[in-house]
């Protein structure tokens, strides 16, 4: 699935700044598998992973709408 969103934008794993994570909240088991995707991600391609809140990412979504 990775590798086919980054064919679609047509671009590849190198051309990333960095690996974003959501942190959560969220179940536990689903965060320790993005954490684990996203760290052998980073690993393999050299990039930092960059943690994200998925509730500070609502919050900023919901205050740009609201502008």
């Amino acid at each position: 699935m990775i590798n086919e969103v980054l064919r679609k934008a047509k671009i590849s794993l190198g051309d990333l700044d960095a690996i974003m994570l959501g942190n959560g909240p969220g179940s536990f088991i689903g965060i320790r598998i993005g954490a684990s995707v996203a760290q052998g991600l980073a690993y393999g391609a050299g990039k930092l992973i960059v943690p994200v809140s998925s509730l500070a990412a609502v919050a900023l979504e919901a205050m740009e709408l609201d502008n």
